[in-house]
């Protein structure tokens, strides 16, 4: 009777501890959730702010330019181009190594 009692505590102690387990990690989770959102809002901000618009790289730093520029290109030299108005030539930029870039 006793054994049964000792098991019977050792299957509520674990019981208890995979709970405590997936409680902790909803919390961890709704939090790194609550962080990332201010974060996203926090850089959106900042970047109204400073008239900037981010774009991805093409090696996937990240780039800043004026919120005027209505394309922005990057050549395998790392070298920024922006263009406010009609995009440049896809022949030209295909020969001179521009790439186009996406906003993020």
């Amino acid at each position: 009777m006793q054994m049964n009692n000792i098991r019977r505590q050792g299957e509520l102690s674990k019981k208890i501890s995979r709970n405590n387990a997936e409680i902790s990690a909803g919390i961890m989770d709704s939090w790194n959730r609550r962080s990332n959102a201010f974060d996203h809002m926090s850089s959106n901000y900042s970047q109204a702010v400073r008239g900037v618009n981010s774009y991805t790289g093409l090696y996937g730093n990240t780039v800043e330019c004026d919120v005027r520029a209505d394309y922005v290109y990057e050549n395998q030299y790392g070298d920024i181009f922006d263009v406010s108005g009609n995009e440049i030539d896809k022949y030209i930029a295909l020969m001179l190594n521009w790439t186009k870039l996406r906003k993020k």
